[in-house]
């Protein structure tokens, strides 16, 4: 080989290797799982902002620290407990999944005068099993079908 050739190949060795560094460092921008408020973005493979009626608030979903969790279905509040078991081989890669169970959830009861929204957000709520965080989406699935697509709000709730 030629000396330019070596000295290509050194130079785009180097390139991949400084890649792989970054796309690492990036993967650690995750937003916390925890202490995070997730907004629904996505249902179904639906976007639901385009759904929603004039005036309504998204559906959104804090997992405390403590193990409970709450938000806001559509028109009812909600609130449970969770166990979450991350994907420890997953996050030596760099990507935050893991197991998540929902026990014990309960809603408020408000007369709702359109609560088709809140009825799909709930239904697809209890069928999770697992989660993926990328960045500032949290993925919520069921038995690897992706149900839920939340994005984090600009600064944790406290």
């Amino acid at each position: 080989m030629k000396k330019s050739q070596i000295l290509a190949l050194v130079l785009m060795i180097a390139a991949t290797l400084g890649a792989c560094c970054s796309c690492r460092n990036a993967a650690k921008n995750h937003k916390p799982f925890a202490s995070t408020t997730w907004t629904l973005e996505q249902m179904g493979g639906e976007n639901v902002t385009a759904q929603l009626p004039a005036g309504e608030q998204l559906p959104a979903l804090t997992f405390a620290e403590d193990g409970s969790f709450g938000g806001y279905a559509g028109c009812n509040s909600l609130g449970g407990q969770y166990e979450i078991k991350p994907n420890e081989a997953a996050a030596k890669d760099g990507a935050v999944t893991g197991e998540l169970k929902l026990l014990n959830p309960f809603t408020t009861k408000r007369m709702c005068p359109n609560d088709a929204m809140e009825m799909a957000f709930l239904a697809a709520l209890g069928t999770v099993d697992s989660y993926t965080i990328e960045g500032d989406k949290l993925f919520l699935l069921s038995s690897g079908e992706l149900k839920l697509v939340f994005v984090a709000a600009s600064a944790p709730r406290e």
